[in-house]
């Protein structure tokens, strides 16, 4: 990462060397809504890279945006400010989320030194990614649920520009009877405003274009993906596809896994529903975050600051839980796997999904 990131000290300016790289991306499909107020060149392949090679010149190469609509408005804010700026705010919006979510309220000094110095916040921080922003979405949804139920709904209902980690939000909020914060997330956050606003602002073909041209690419790319890409994705289907299975062997091993945690997630809360009146345990979030990271085949290292955050939370609360050999293991796993996961995948020898799938089979004893 390091390697690929240093010519942006000495080069020219071009996507491949910008510091925050996966930033632009955003940050030129919110001056795409801005200028042509239309989704279809986001969702156009050639039209994308042609816009933003207009922006920054050549070098910029195969580019594309994969994000729901539900990112549009975020997308625009960005896209509103000069590249600098909007990198600066974007990243530093991220990282104080996170730290809101997980330090509040007492905001002690170790915890947000931990969060500063988590493997995945400096790599979403270089990367210009987003899983510090999901991860606080997530977390703090997560840890306002008992007493803050129409809060953490609003959060929840945020998550909704990445959808693939609120999998198991329905099923965890049924299993605790939190109907209020399922129905002010599902029905009225995400359906009325971050699903609507977006047809509202720029056509009723933006939902249209997502589904026909940006998902059959984003398949696509998940099927053949070469380079870091690939070494980004620490899903059981691509760690089957870096072995050399195919794509039905590869689903059928993601499914696996993914049937796996959802079982230890089930019998986890279905054996804690008498305690549902109370805020979930640092155990519980932990349990969570590790299943959500199994549940879907387009999983990225840098959503694992969500698993990172439940660990920093667990950490509070050592003077309440008793330390146990399995809890070590998955502090220490946990505390790495992002990172590993990109070594692993390089080298051939793809070992996160087993090592998530120990680490949520421990947290859960």
């Amino acid at each position: 990462m390091v390697l690929d990131q240093a010519p942006y000290l000495f080069d020219t300016f071009n996507r491949g060397q910008v510091f925050g790289r996966d930033a632009h991306n955003l940050w030129i499909a919110g001056r795409i809504l801005l200028e042509e107020r239309s989704a279809l060149a986001i969702y156009d392949n050639d039209r994308f890279t042609a816009f933003q090679t207009g922006m920054v010149g050549s070098g910029v190469g195969w580019n594309s945006y994969f994000y729901p609509p539900t990112a549009f408005a975020t997308a625009a804010l960005v896209g509103s400010m000069p590249y600098p700026i909007a990198l600066a705010t974007y990243s530093a919006a991220g990282l104080l989320a996170l730290m809101l979510a997980v330090g509040a309220p007492n905001f002690k000094r170790p915890v947000l030194l931990l969060l500063l110095v988590a493997p995945m916040t400096g790599f979403n921080l270089i990367m210009g990614q987003n899983g510090l922003i999901s991860a606080a979405l997530l977390v703090g949804g997560l840890r306002l649920l008992a007493h803050r139920p129409g809060m953490a709904g609003v959060l929840f209902g945020l998550l909704a520009f990445k959808p693939i980690l609120g999998l198991l939000i329905p099923p965890l909020l049924l299993l605790r009877g939190q109907w209020r914060a399922f129905a002010f997330a599902y029905a009225t956050l995400t359906v009325i405003a971050t699903a609507l606003l977006p047809v509202l602002l720029w056509g009723s073909e933006v939902w249209t274009a997502f589904f026909t041209a940006a998902l059959p690419l984003q398949q696509s790319v998940l099927h053949h993906a070469v380079g870091i890409g690939m070494l980004m994705i620490p899903s059981a289907f691509n760690s089957a596809r870096i072995a050399g299975l195919d794509t039905v062997g590869s689903y059928l091993v993601h499914a696996l896994f993914a049937v796996a945690a959802l079982t230890i997630f089930l019998r986890h809360f279905v054996r804690r529903r008498h305690l549902r009146s109370l805020p979930l345990s640092t155990t519980d979030i932990l349990v969570f975050t590790l299943a959500t990271a199994l549940m879907s085949p387009y999983v990225h290292n840098y959503d694992f600051a969500m698993i990172e955050a439940a660990i920093v939370l667990w950490c509070l609360s050592l003077h309440r839980e008793p330390v146990t050999p399995a809890l070590t293991f998955v502090i220490a796993t946990g505390w790495c796997v992002g990172l590993l996961s990109l070594f692993s995948n390089a080298l051939h020898v793809p070992a996160a999904p087993l090592f998530l799938i120990a680490e949520i089979g421990r947290a859960h004893v």
